[in-house]
């Protein structure tokens, strides 16, 4: 039980790492700062940094705001992912999950936002 929770632990750090280096691409390949993207999300630049570095997990409702903020939708912001986690090795479930991710842009933005704030409030009872 404990080795699958450290292991599910290192996945979740090892998406979170390269959801933020997605996030640092698309933001620079659009010209915008962290400085700028952090006013856009009415943040600190040093948050941006952290989610880019991989130091601080991403609510999904903020990574709603910062694909918005970027001028793109989240599920393409999510592109990247499949490759960077193969080359890690990644197993079918995270795959699996990602696809479930790009599904939902394909929800009314009303709907995503629900359910974001579902996963965000599932998540922060369950990972403490």
């Amino acid at each position: 039980m404990k080795t699958e929770e450290n292991t599910l632990n290192n996945k979740s750090k090892e998406v979170t790492k390269k959801v933020g280096m997605l996030i640092a691409q698309a933001h620079r390949s659009k010209g915008i700062t962290q400085v700028e993207l952090a006013k856009r999300l009415d943040i600190t630049q040093g948050i941006i940094c952290a989610y880019e570095q991989g130091r601080r997990r991403i609510p999904i409702t903020k990574f709603i705001n910062i694909a918005e903020a970027i001028g793109i939708s989240p599920g393409k912001l999510l592109d990247g992912i499949d490759g960077l986690l193969e080359n890690n090795n990644s197993d079918k479930l995270s795959r699996r999950f990602l696809r479930r991710l790009k599904d939902l842009e394909k929800l009314p933005e009303s709907e995503q936002r629900a359910l974001a704030k579902t996963i965000d409030a599932f998540l922060a009872k369950n990972t403490n």
